[in-house]
């Protein structure tokens, strides 16, 4: 946010020079409206594009959609994609079967887009809040297909997706700390349009403690950490944070098809 601009709610990106290592600030959005979320996420290309989804909302009418915009230049430039990405618009009334908006996260494997959000349902009725949404795209994100809403049973919060594995036979890795004990998990579909909801979950482990904390009720998780990347050699890394007082992180690395898991944090030096 920035109080000295009138549109002073933003999405930022930082642009950093590799040769130098200064870092330049583009804001491809702003507005004046509180939002509710913007979450943006960032998917680059083969083709050397980058796209950016972040959350639009029309506050009049208490919906919001995903907006995408292209950049060609590395991130120094902004255009517009398409303004409203998503095939229904989300009711984030007060009503119960609305929703909260949280993080989005995008990946691409055999030029299928996978997108999730992590989002809460306003009705205290369900057994867990946590929420994740699921579609799937064929155009390069011009247009989206809804796969799935996933709640009221066993998903999440703070998720991350990655394509891994061989370039023979690349697969998405879908990565987010589980509502039932706050751990991390991960589960591996190798379509877009394949229900995450219905594929068996991994434990990251071992994880010795947990990355999160409930809220008051249990329902969805108040506080919490993760994120994950994928290097050089193919290997899958997450990190948490060990929500326990010391707020320490935790380095994790997959050695094998995703069974088995090597700590390697945390540092506590």
């Amino acid at each position: 946010r920035d109080t000295a601009d009138p549109e002073d709610y933003q999405v930022a990106v930082d642009v950093i020079d590799p040769a130098t290592g200064s870092t330049t600030t583009v804001i491809p959005h702003d507005q004046a409206a509180v939002p509710n979320a913007f979450s943006p996420c960032l998917l680059p290309l083969p083709s050397g594009k980058i796209l950016m989804f972040h959350w639009i909302e029309d506050g009049p009418r208490n919906l919001a959609n995903v907006l995408m915009r292209v950049s060609t230049d590395g991130g120094a430039t902004w255009a517009l994609g398409q303004d409203y990405v998503l095939p229904e618009p989300i009711d984030i009334s007060t009503d119960p079967e609305a929703f909260e908006l949280g993080r989005l996260r995008a990946c691409l494997v055999n030029n299928q887009i996978l997108l999730v959000a992590s989002v809460r349902t306003r009705n205290p009725a369900h057994t867990y809040q946590a929420a994740f949404m699921q579609w799937v795209s064929a155009d390069y994100g011009n247009s989206f297909t809804h796969v799935e809403t996933w709640d009221d049973t066993d998903g999440g919060d703070f998720h991350e997706i990655l394509a891994v594995g061989p370039a023979t036979e690349p697969r998405f890795a879908f990565l987010y700390l589980s509502i039932l004990d706050l751990r991390p998990r991960v589960r591996f579909i190798g379509s877009a349009s394949e229900p995450l909801q219905g594929i068996p979950e991994q434990e990251v482990a071992p994880s010795l403690e947990v990355w999160g904390t409930y809220d008051g009720t249990s329902k969805y998780i108040e506080d919490g950490d993760l994120a994950a990347c994928v290097d050089e050699t193919g290997m899958l890394h997450v990190f948490g944070r060990q929500v326990d007082g010391a707020n320490e992180c935790v380095s994790l690395r997959r050695t094998d098809s995703g069974s088995t898991w090597q700590i390697m944090g945390p540092d506590r030096t």
